[in-house]
């Protein structure tokens, strides 16, 4: 197996992109592929797997039905007010790793008639 930076990156997209699909039934595969394949929509997935103290990543769909990710909660005048809050959180402060991945992350959804700004 290769843990060259590029390999990497595929592997945490992966991860993630498993999740999103899953979590987003409904959302078309090209959705995903937009965020994935552009380099400064995927930054903050990136971050969030390689920086210890970036703690928390989100995706959800914004008002113009883009799939975004970002590292700070979303404000409710961005989001898409239909469509639920896909969350990943770390245990520890710490770089994720597949070696480690299953011990500290944590994810989970909130429905979006739960989700207020705080």
């Amino acid at each position: 197996r290769n843990d060259g930076p590029a390999d990497s990156t595929s592997q945490y997209l992966a991860v993630i992109g498993v999740r999103v699909t899953n979590a987003f039934y409904k959302i078309k595969k090209e959705k995903w592929k937009v965020l994935e394949e552009d380099e400064e929509k995927k930054q903050p997935i990136l971050r969030f797997f390689e920086v210890p103290d970036s703690k928390v990543l989100f995706l959800y769909f914004n008002s113009k039905d883009e799939l975004v990710a970002t590292n700070t909660f979303p404000p409710t005048t961005d989001r898409r007010s239909n469509t639920k809050l896909l969350y990943f959180t770390k245990k520890t402060e710490e770089r994720i790793t597949f070696e480690n991945i299953n011990s500290i992350l944590m994810s989970g959804e909130m429905p979006a008639d739960q989700v207020v700004d705080f």
